[in-house]
């Protein structure tokens, strides 16, 4: 997915949206983090859904996959899931941004 958003936006533009990506999966990783602590399934849920939307525009498959397990178990009131896997989410976060960064070139420190 990187290499089509190089090839449709240029390497400029891909490094902007590799920023915008890791600030807004740090964001949403902080407001999971919350959500799971209140108790707010419902909110876990919503959060998880656009860190999984996020992850699947820049091609984070990974992320992907395990936001979209966050958020099926989320939606079933399972917190339990999302707090036992908040460490995991935050290094692939991380994993993602490196990945963008050694394609687009550098990107924000992760999460």
């Amino acid at each position: 997915m990187v290499t089509a958003l190089l090839e449709a936006f240029g390497p400029e533009r891909a490094r902007e949206l590799c920023q915008v990506f890791v600030s807004d999966a740090r964001e949403k990783l902080d407001a999971l983090q919350a959500a799971v602590d209140g108790g707010d399934a419902t909110a876990a849920a919503r959060v998880a859904h656009g860190l999984k939307s996020g992850s699947g525009f820049v091609g984070a498959t990974g992320l992907q996959a395990l936001a979209q397990e966050v958020e099926r178990a989320a939606g079933a009131n399972e917190l339990a899931f999302a707090r036992a896997h908040m460490g995991d989410l935050r290094d692939r976060v991380a994993s993602a941004a490196t990945g963008l960064a050694q394609l687009a070139g550098p990107c924000p420190d992760p999460p």
